[in-house]
């Protein structure tokens, strides 16, 4: 039986000393905020082993949004937008007094956009170059998100696509489910939905008119906080409290349930790797790892507390664990080097039915019984025997050897006629004439003879 799984494996962390309230990446470089002597910087980080290059050399109020271009990276610090140097953190300028924002951040070419949600709730525009207020509409914006054309925003029960020239809605609706976190792919927006008495889930909307498409079958837990959510080409992943939950796009059902033992606060994707800034001051990396296998169900070994099972070939160790634990699959490096090759079934060769043997013609049978006669051993065997050999003896009258036969008191004993002496017959059987020497001086004392 073959089957393809995909998983979470944590293959990097380093402490930040930060709430993990913001995190961007690129194509080289993790961005977020960091904490040394309960102070906050701006850090960036290697992906590829999550060293630390730099920090920020000015103090910032802890970020709750970074976005970035090219060259600079923008950052929501309340009540400031914060501009800063790409290559070296180097801190570049600011958003102007009076026009605070403290929620999520997205740009274009030209404009950088940032909400505000602490009566009245406003989206504000400011000039990317040096930050220049520019204007603001009224409106829910705890979440955004953008591709070349559009604004995406949401707030806790209403989303809108915004034109970004004069911040006017193309479309306005209203839902059901407390938002708490927004992100997009070409046709499609999804939002996180959770609160104290709401469960935790992912709904799907159009991106043209905000058509509700549907909602992820599997809600679990109920979390009143922040609920990041990001998406590569295949999945979505989502941060519900301590638990990375990875749906696929096409259906959305869950498809893992990756318990981090850190409250997510950011969370960013790329083809590759899956990275989560932690409460508790935690920069994380997973690699997502999609593999097929073969399994064999009478390999498998069970515990109390889960179902624990060992396969061959591969020889790695899969657990399920009860309740919205979902799945969480520990494999071995040296393991999944063999399951991730080619496994073959075990190939049972096909018997070919046996054939039954032709019956023996009257040709073969002649031809059989010919060779017989025509063998020195036959022509042995048929030569009369010695005339002590046929000697009558009380009460049988006479004991035929040859023929293994003792006659009864009433047969007549036939004469036997003369024959080649003892001698003679040994010469003809040069292979067996000792043994019926030996047999001929056996039989003579047996008889007194």
């Amino acid at each position: 039986m073959s089957f393809t799984y995909t998983y979470l494996d944590l293959v990097g962390s380093v402490s930040t000393g930060g709430l993990g309230g913001a995190l961007w990446i690129d194509t080289d470089y993790i961005y977020t905020s960091a904490v040394v002597a309960s102070i906050n910087y701006i850090a960036k980080y290697l992906k590829s082993d999550l060293s630390l290059v730099t920090m920020s050399p000015d103090v910032v109020q802890l970020p709750s949004s970074i976005w970035g271009d090219d060259v600079f990276i923008y950052v929501v610090a309340y009540p400031y937008i914060k501009k800063y140097q790409k290559s070296d953190l180097l801190f570049a300028t600011q958003s102007p007094e009076g026009q605070p924002v403290n929620l999520a951040i997205w740009g274009d070419n030209t404009y950088v956009y940032a909400g505000k949600d602490d009566s009245p709730n406003v989206l504000r525009k400011f000039l990317k170059s040096d930050l220049t207020f520019v204007t603001s509409i009224a409106g829910a914006c705890s979440y955004l998100c953008g591709d070349d054309f559009y604004l995406y925003a949401a707030g806790f029960f209403t989303m809108k696509k915004v034109l970004p020239s004069d911040l006017s809605s193309v479309w306005d609706i209203s839902y059901y489910g407390w938002c708490r976190g927004l992100c997009y792919d070409d046709a499609y927006l999804y939002t996180t939905n959770s609160s104290n008495s709401y469960p935790g889930e992912v709904k799907q909307f159009i991106k043209d008119d905000g058509t509700y498409v549907g909602t992820t079958p599997s809600p679990g837990g109920y979390y009143a906080g922040k609920c990041p959510i990001c998406c590569d080409d295949t999945y979505l992943f989502a941060g519900f409290n301590t638990y990375i939950r990875m749906y696929n796009k096409t259906d959305l059902v869950r498809i893992k349930n990756k318990s981090t033992g850190i409250y997510i606060g950011s969370i960013a994707s790329d083809p590759e790797f899956v990275y989560v800034n932690g409460a508790s001051g935690s920069l994380r990396k997973y690699r997502i790892i999609t593999f097929s296998a073969a399994y064999y169900p009478s390999d498998a070994m069970a515990r109390v507390s889960s179902i624990r099972r060992i396969y061959r070939p591969g020889l790695y160790r899969m657990e399920v664990a009860l309740g919205d634990l979902g799945f969480d699959w520990d494999v071995s490096e040296a393991a999944m080097k063999k399951i991730t090759e080619a496994v073959k079934e075990p190939e049972v060769p096909v018997e070919e039915p046996s054939k039954k043997p032709e019956p023996l013609t009257e040709l073969d049978w002649k031809k059989i019984i010919e060779q017989q006669q025509s063998s020195e051993w036959y022509k042995a065997m048929t030569q009369p025997l010695p005339t002590w050999a046929t000697k009558t003896t009380t009460p049988y009258q006479g004991l035929n050897i040859a023929q293994g036969i003792k006659p009864k008191p009433t047969d007549s004993v036939v004469p036997t006629p003369s024959v080649p002496t003892v001698a003679t017959r040994t010469t003809a059987l040069s292979p067996f004439a000792s043994l019926f020497t030996s047999a001929s001086k056996a039989i003579k004392n047996f008889f007194g003879l």
